[in-house]
Protein backbone atom coordinates (compact mmCIF):
# COMPACT_ATOMS: atom_id res chain seq x y z
CA UNK A 1 0.00 0.00 0.00
CA UNK A 2 1.47 3.35 -0.95
CA UNK A 3 1.39 6.24 1.28
CA UNK A 4 0.51 9.38 -0.05
CA UNK A 5 2.05 12.44 0.45
CA UNK A 6 0.10 15.42 2.15
CA UNK A 7 0.99 18.73 1.17
CA UNK A 8 0.98 21.41 3.79
CA UNK A 9 0.66 25.05 2.71
CA UNK A 10 3.66 25.59 4.23
CA UNK A 11 5.09 23.18 1.75
CA UNK A 12 3.56 24.09 -1.49
CA UNK A 13 5.21 27.85 -0.84
CA UNK A 14 8.51 27.19 -0.16
CA UNK A 15 8.51 24.50 -2.96
CA UNK A 16 7.41 27.79 -4.87
CA UNK A 17 9.94 30.10 -3.60
CA UNK A 18 12.58 27.45 -4.47
CA UNK A 19 11.11 27.44 -8.01
CA UNK A 20 11.37 31.21 -8.34
CA UNK A 21 14.91 31.21 -7.06
CA UNK A 22 15.94 29.28 -9.68
CA UNK A 23 14.57 31.32 -12.30
CA UNK A 24 15.86 34.05 -11.12
CA UNK A 25 19.26 32.72 -11.14
CA UNK A 26 18.96 31.60 -14.60
CA UNK A 27 17.77 34.83 -15.96
CA UNK A 28 20.80 36.45 -14.45
CA UNK A 29 23.46 33.96 -15.53
CA UNK A 30 21.50 34.70 -19.14
CA UNK A 31 21.65 38.19 -18.74
CA UNK A 32 25.31 37.92 -17.51
CA UNK A 33 26.03 35.87 -20.67
CA UNK A 34 24.62 38.44 -22.84
CA UNK A 35 26.30 41.60 -21.39
CA UNK A 36 29.93 39.93 -21.47
CA UNK A 37 28.97 38.33 -25.00
CA UNK A 38 28.16 42.03 -26.30
CA UNK A 39 31.49 43.28 -24.62
CA UNK A 40 33.79 44.47 -27.44
CA UNK A 41 37.37 42.05 -27.79
CA UNK A 42 40.58 43.68 -28.76
CA UNK A 43 44.09 42.59 -28.83
CA UNK A 44 46.41 43.85 -26.06
CA UNK A 45 49.10 46.03 -27.40
CA UNK A 46 52.60 45.79 -26.82
CA UNK A 47 54.20 48.13 -23.93
CA UNK A 48 57.08 45.93 -22.59
CA UNK A 49 60.33 47.48 -22.85
CA UNK A 50 58.60 51.32 -22.82
CA UNK A 51 58.60 53.83 -20.21
CA UNK A 52 55.78 53.35 -17.30
CA UNK A 53 54.03 56.65 -18.34
CA UNK A 54 54.07 56.63 -21.88
CA UNK A 55 52.72 52.37 -21.62
CA UNK A 56 50.10 53.30 -19.20
CA UNK A 57 49.11 55.88 -21.62
CA UNK A 58 48.98 53.26 -24.80
CA UNK A 59 46.76 50.95 -22.68
CA UNK A 60 44.42 53.74 -21.64
CA UNK A 61 44.36 54.59 -25.21
CA UNK A 62 43.08 50.74 -25.60
CA UNK A 63 40.53 50.79 -22.75
CA UNK A 64 42.44 48.26 -21.03
CA UNK A 65 42.72 48.89 -17.34
CA UNK A 66 46.73 49.38 -16.58
CA UNK A 67 47.63 47.98 -13.03
CA UNK A 68 51.45 48.03 -11.29
CA UNK A 69 51.98 44.98 -9.45
CA UNK A 70 55.83 46.07 -8.42
CA UNK A 71 58.76 46.70 -9.08
CA UNK A 72 62.17 44.87 -9.25
CA UNK A 73 65.69 44.65 -10.27
CA UNK A 74 66.37 44.04 -14.37
CA UNK A 75 70.09 43.90 -15.94
CA UNK A 76 68.51 44.21 -19.47
CA UNK A 77 65.45 47.08 -18.66
CA UNK A 78 66.33 50.44 -18.10
CA UNK A 79 64.83 52.18 -14.82
CA UNK A 80 61.14 52.49 -15.07
CA UNK A 81 60.66 50.96 -18.04
CA UNK A 82 58.03 47.55 -18.53
CA UNK A 83 59.81 44.66 -17.60
CA UNK A 84 56.70 42.23 -18.37
CA UNK A 85 52.99 41.93 -18.58
CA UNK A 86 49.78 40.12 -18.20
CA UNK A 87 47.82 39.16 -20.10
CA UNK A 88 50.69 39.06 -22.84
CA UNK A 89 50.86 40.87 -26.10
CA UNK A 90 48.81 40.44 -28.76
CA UNK A 91 46.34 38.74 -26.26
CA UNK A 92 42.59 38.94 -27.01
CA UNK A 93 40.55 40.17 -24.11
CA UNK A 94 37.53 42.49 -23.66
CA UNK A 95 37.35 46.06 -23.10
CA UNK A 96 38.03 47.17 -19.45
CA UNK A 97 40.20 44.23 -18.99
CA UNK A 98 42.97 44.74 -15.83
CA UNK A 99 46.63 44.51 -17.44
CA UNK A 100 49.08 44.10 -14.61
CA UNK A 101 52.58 45.22 -15.34
CA UNK A 102 56.13 44.97 -13.64
CA UNK A 103 58.37 47.96 -13.89
CA UNK A 104 62.30 47.87 -13.61
CA UNK A 105 64.57 49.73 -11.24
CA UNK A 106 67.57 49.26 -13.34
CA UNK A 107 70.47 46.72 -12.21
CA UNK A 108 70.74 45.91 -9.07
CA UNK A 109 73.77 47.00 -8.15
CA UNK A 110 74.13 50.86 -8.39
CA UNK A 111 76.83 53.39 -9.20
CA UNK A 112 76.91 56.05 -6.29
CA UNK A 113 76.42 59.46 -8.20
CA UNK A 114 78.04 62.77 -5.70
CA UNK A 115 75.32 64.46 -4.31
CA UNK A 116 78.02 66.48 -2.07
CA UNK A 117 76.64 70.49 -2.21
CA UNK A 118 73.19 69.53 -2.60
CA UNK A 119 70.22 70.09 0.19
CA UNK A 120 69.01 66.75 1.48
CA UNK A 121 65.64 67.67 -0.27
CA UNK A 122 67.68 67.76 -3.52
CA UNK A 123 69.43 63.88 -2.99
CA UNK A 124 66.13 63.05 -1.73
CA UNK A 125 64.45 64.02 -5.12
CA UNK A 126 67.23 62.45 -6.87
CA UNK A 127 66.89 59.09 -5.17
CA UNK A 128 62.90 58.93 -5.05
CA UNK A 129 63.10 56.17 -7.84
CA UNK A 130 65.54 54.31 -5.79
CA UNK A 131 65.21 51.31 -3.04
CA UNK A 132 67.76 53.50 -0.93
CA UNK A 133 67.35 54.85 2.40
CA UNK A 134 68.61 58.05 3.63
CA UNK A 135 69.86 58.86 7.10
CA UNK A 136 71.09 62.03 7.99
CA UNK A 137 74.61 61.04 9.84
CA UNK A 138 75.05 64.63 11.33
CA UNK A 139 76.60 68.13 10.70
CA UNK A 140 80.10 69.38 10.10
CA UNK A 141 82.04 72.28 9.88
CA UNK A 142 82.75 72.69 5.92
CA UNK A 143 85.00 75.63 4.37
CA UNK A 144 83.86 74.27 0.95
CA UNK A 145 80.03 73.70 1.44
CA UNK A 146 77.21 76.30 2.59
CA UNK A 147 75.47 75.63 5.95
CA UNK A 148 72.73 72.59 5.47
CA UNK A 149 74.62 71.42 1.91
CA UNK A 150 75.69 67.94 2.11
CA UNK A 151 79.37 67.70 3.09
CA UNK A 152 80.08 64.11 3.57
CA UNK A 153 78.25 60.59 2.27
CA UNK A 154 78.64 57.47 2.54
CA UNK A 155 78.65 55.53 0.43
CA UNK A 156 81.66 57.15 -1.31
CA UNK A 157 81.01 58.54 -5.10
CA UNK A 158 81.34 55.64 -7.43
CA UNK A 159 80.96 53.14 -5.15
CA UNK A 160 78.61 50.46 -5.81
CA UNK A 161 75.51 49.78 -3.91
CA UNK A 162 73.31 47.21 -3.75
CA UNK A 163 69.44 47.81 -2.85
CA UNK A 164 69.61 47.12 1.27
CA UNK A 165 72.11 50.45 1.09
CA UNK A 166 71.31 52.86 3.47
CA UNK A 167 72.96 56.44 2.10
CA UNK A 168 74.28 58.47 5.39
CA UNK A 169 74.67 62.10 4.66
CA UNK A 170 76.46 64.76 6.90
CA UNK A 171 75.37 68.48 6.46
CA UNK A 172 77.30 71.26 6.47
CA UNK A 173 77.02 73.81 9.46
CA UNK A 174 78.65 76.31 7.97
CA UNK A 175 82.58 77.87 7.69
CA UNK A 176 84.67 76.79 10.82
CA UNK A 177 85.46 80.51 11.45
CA UNK A 178 84.59 82.82 14.66
CA UNK A 179 84.48 86.62 15.52
CA UNK A 180 84.41 87.82 19.26
CA UNK A 181 85.23 91.18 19.98
CA UNK A 182 85.73 92.51 23.69
CA UNK A 183 85.69 96.32 24.63
CA UNK A 184 88.94 97.78 25.73
CA UNK A 185 88.54 99.46 29.09
CA UNK A 186 91.57 101.31 29.04
CA UNK A 187 91.12 103.03 25.49
CA UNK A 188 87.72 104.88 24.74
CA UNK A 189 85.80 103.05 21.48
CA UNK A 190 88.41 100.47 21.07
CA UNK A 191 87.76 96.83 20.65
CA UNK A 192 90.00 93.80 21.02
CA UNK A 193 88.98 91.36 18.26
CA UNK A 194 89.61 87.68 18.22
CA UNK A 195 89.06 85.72 14.86
CA UNK A 196 89.26 81.82 14.72
CA UNK A 197 89.35 79.74 11.70
CA UNK A 198 90.54 76.81 10.09
CA UNK A 199 90.12 74.90 6.71
CA UNK A 200 88.79 71.63 7.55
CA UNK A 201 91.41 68.48 6.61
CA UNK A 202 89.02 67.21 4.20
CA UNK A 203 88.74 70.15 2.32
CA UNK A 204 91.29 71.59 -0.83
CA UNK A 205 93.40 74.21 0.35
CA UNK A 206 91.27 77.42 0.67
CA UNK A 207 91.92 81.04 -0.29
CA UNK A 208 91.06 83.19 3.20
CA UNK A 209 90.80 86.85 2.82
CA UNK A 210 89.68 89.00 6.19
CA UNK A 211 89.00 92.22 5.71
CA UNK A 212 88.27 95.05 8.04
CA UNK A 213 85.54 97.69 6.70
CA UNK A 214 85.39 101.35 8.72
CA UNK A 215 83.32 104.20 6.83
CA UNK A 216 83.60 102.66 3.69
CA UNK A 217 87.53 101.82 3.30
CA UNK A 218 87.91 98.57 3.26
CA UNK A 219 91.22 97.13 4.77
CA UNK A 220 92.73 93.68 3.94
CA UNK A 221 94.30 92.02 7.26
CA UNK A 222 95.47 88.60 5.82
CA UNK A 223 95.26 86.99 2.60
CA UNK A 224 96.84 83.62 2.03
CA UNK A 225 96.26 79.96 0.36
CA UNK A 226 95.48 77.72 3.69
CA UNK A 227 96.44 74.47 3.84
CA UNK A 228 93.85 71.78 4.81
CA UNK A 229 94.05 70.78 8.36
CA UNK A 230 95.50 74.32 9.35
CA UNK A 231 93.90 76.66 12.33
CA UNK A 232 94.81 80.69 12.37
CA UNK A 233 93.82 82.57 15.11
CA UNK A 234 94.38 86.33 15.36
CA UNK A 235 93.75 88.99 17.71
CA UNK A 236 93.47 92.62 16.47
CA UNK A 237 92.27 96.19 17.53
CA UNK A 238 89.76 97.84 16.12
CA UNK A 239 87.40 101.20 16.53
CA UNK A 240 83.52 101.16 17.34
CA UNK A 241 81.53 100.73 14.51
CA UNK A 242 84.26 98.87 11.85
CA UNK A 243 83.18 95.36 10.54
CA UNK A 244 85.20 92.27 9.78
CA UNK A 245 84.45 90.02 7.16
CA UNK A 246 86.06 86.97 6.46
CA UNK A 247 86.32 84.98 3.13
CA UNK A 248 86.47 81.70 1.98
CA UNK A 249 87.09 81.35 -1.87
CA UNK A 250 86.05 84.80 -2.71
CA UNK A 251 82.83 83.27 -0.63
CA UNK A 252 81.45 85.18 2.39
CA UNK A 253 82.14 82.71 5.44
CA UNK A 254 81.02 85.62 8.63
CA UNK A 255 80.63 89.08 8.79
CA UNK A 256 80.41 90.56 12.13
CA UNK A 257 79.90 94.73 13.36
CA UNK A 258 82.37 95.46 15.98
CA UNK A 259 80.42 96.90 19.06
Amino acid sequence: MVKQLKWTKKTVLIMMGVALAGVMIAFIYAQFINFIGGIPEIRVPQVVGMAEEDAVAVLKEYKLDPHLIGKRYSETVSVNNIIRMTPEPGSKVKVGRRVSYLVSMGSEDNEMPSFLGKTLEEAMELLKEKPFQIENAGELYSSRFRTGTIVSQDPAVAQSAPETTVIRFWLSKGYPVSITSTRIESAQNRYQVKIDLQVMDQDPKTDVRILSILNGEHRVLYHETVLPGKELFFEIEQVAGAKIEVYYNDELAIAKDVI
